[in-house]
């Protein structure tokens, strides 16, 4: 049997290394068989997993710098671990998108979603988005002005329509991140300037990276309101490159109706991302959102999306069961275990 107990979490699920701790948990006595979700911090997170170190396995979810490492009591205890890091999660639009089109808003739509919902502090949001040279322009002046209704401000008041940052540390890695990607792009959209007094107020960024992005670009994510749109070829090997520097993330979504594109693009894709999100015209109204993780589907990410996986409905159960062959006589057994 498998033990459970309760765990509230102030967002974001995943925090930085100068985020305060805001899981606390209404415990259960603790068996063998029990399990722990932990939210780690960058630096001293471990402490938490050697606590546990009697425990046959962990669920993780960190950051970039959070992985745990092959200490000697975990190795000792055999300890599984299943960690859900972050990623740098994208959005590919086809070659045949039309300005104007059904596919064409559904990837607009999309893309302000993820940059704007939860103050852009989710592990699912699209950070880089390849989009053809040719549609490039149209869509950053549709994406600012989505960007533009936008109001940045304490949620419990009328009208706003997007919350702070959970903490100071991390308005200050958001205003950091985001100099860090000018180096190889362009702000043309926002900025990191104070919008409060008070509180932790961080407006929407979107910058524009050429020839591909830099190492940047690829490698690090701003845990905020912010996204990078990177023109491309409109060829799906160009594409499948591109997605791919980004070292293996939680979720990419492509939006076409192009099937010589997908047949060529959705196997490279699938190599390198936990889940595929493909929308075409037939769907572009009614299809779940890039962030949208249906239950029965696998939530996690090879490569620097950390390898674990959740949900997935019985086969998410897997992780968590203690598989034993049981050698004797076939009736005994049969009984005893029917």
């Amino acid at each position: 049997q498998l033990q459970m107990f309760t765990l509230s979490l102030h967002c974001p699920w995943r925090t930085t290394r100068r985020a305060p701790v805001s899981a606390w948990a209404a415990r259960a006595p603790l068996t063998r068989r029990c399990w722990r979700a932990l939210t780690l911090y960058r630096t001293w997170g471990l402490a938490c997993v050697h606590a546990q170190a009697r425990l046959r396995l962990d669920s993780l979810t960190h950051g970039a710098n959070g992985a745990p490492a092959a200490d000697q009591r975990r190795v000792a205890a055999s300890t599984r671990i299943n960690v859900e890091a972050d990623s740098l999660n994208a959005a590919v639009l086809g070659p045949d998108l039309e300005f104007g089109s059904d596919t064409y808003f559904a990837a607009q739509r999309n893309i302000v979603t993820e940059i704007t919902q939860k103050a852009g502090q989710k592990c699912t949001a699209i950070r880089r988005i390849f989009v053809p040279e040719g549609l490039v322009d149209s869509l950053q002046e549709a994406i600012a002005s989505e960007l533009d209704r936008v109001v940045v401000g304490d949620p419990r008041a009328e009208g706003v329509t997007m919350g702070p940052l959970a903490t100071a540390g991390q308005l200050k890695d958001y205003r950091a991140g985001v100099a860090l990607l000018e180096q190889e792009a362009e702000v043309v959209y926002g900025s990191t300037d104070a919008l409060a007094e008070t509180g932790f107020m961080a407006g929407p960024v979107l910058l524009r990276a050429k020839n591909g992005g830099g190492l940047h670009v690829h490698s690090h994510e701003v845990f905020g309101p912010v996204a990078t749109l990177i023109p491309y070829d409109g060829t799906a090997a160009s594409a499948a490159d591109l997605v791919a520097r980004g070292g293996g993330s939680l979720v990419c979504s492509v939006y076409s109706s192009d099937k010589s594109f997908l047949r060529e693009l959705l196997p490279e894709l699938m190599t390198h991302n936990g889940r595929v999100l493909v929308v075409d015209k037939k769907v572009a109204d009614t299809a779940t959102g890039h962030g949208m993780v249906l239950p029965q589907l696998n939530h996690g990410g090879p490569g620097r999306a950390g390898g674990g996986a959740e949900l997935g409905a019985l086969r998410g159960l897997q992780f968590y069961m203690q598989r034993s062959a049981v050698q004797g006589n076939k009736a005994l057994i049969e009984r005893i275990l029917a």
